[in-house]
């Protein structure tokens, strides 16, 4: 069963060392002041307008010649047998912040807000991880009270993971449907663009 999940954008810790990290500030030095109030205002700006929401389903997974196969999904090569191997169940997952944050830093980029839209991004680009970090937390403390232990949560695009697998889990899920979430077809690009794919197994601890 595809399940839901949804946190109000506000209630999504966010460090500020990781945006401005994104941003190009290295964590060892202080940043100058006046980037406080950027940092705010993105901060501020971002949460009036993003959805943070997400569609998961674990699933019964199945190695067959090398090959974790997930109701008619092939995961393989080096990372999946890497991180993976011993998995028993797989959760196929999507989350997004939706296209109103796009629609945002567009919108400051043409009224000449060059440095706020430049926060806004690198704020939305942390919050979508963020978000699906307490999704991924969540998930671990429902599957431990049944024995289960997470592997890595994986992305198409990483290391050997075809990008070509976002649109088979998108379809999977019905993300289009449920979230508003397409892939790219020739691309395996997300729209939003501030969205992630993933998944991750579970194996008995």
């Amino acid at each position: 069963m595809i399940r839901t999940f949804f946190l109000p954008p506000q209630d999504v810790k966010v460090p500020k060392a990781s945006v401005l990290a994104r941003s190009g500030i290295p964590g060892k030095e202080k940043p100058p002041e006046e980037l406080d109030e950027y940092f705010n205002r993105a901060a501020e700006l971002v949460s009036s307008v993003a959805t943070p929401e997400a569609v998961y389903e674990t699933l019964k997974a199945e190695w067959k010649n090398g090959t974790l196969v997930v109701h008619e999904i092939h995961l393989s090569g080096r990372l999946v047998k890497e991180q993976l191997d011993g998995a028993e169940y797989v959760t196929l997952m999507a989350a997004t912040l939706g296209h109103s944050v796009e629609n945002l830093v567009s919108t400051l980029m043409e009224s000449g807000e060059t440095l706020l839209a430049f926060f806004c991004d690198a704020y939305a680009s942390e919050l979508i991880e963020f978000f699906v970090r307490e999704l991924d937390a969540k998930l671990r403390k429902d599957m431990s009270k049944h024995g289960y232990i997470g592997t890595a949560r994986l992305s198409p695009g990483y290391v050997d993971l075809p990008l070509s697998l976002n649109e088979v889990i998108a379809k999977h899920l019905r993300t289009q449907e449920l979230i508003e979430l397409t892939v790219l077809p020739e691309s395996g690009q997300l729209s939003p663009k501030k969205s992630i794919i993933a998944f991750m197994g579970w194996k008995r601890s």
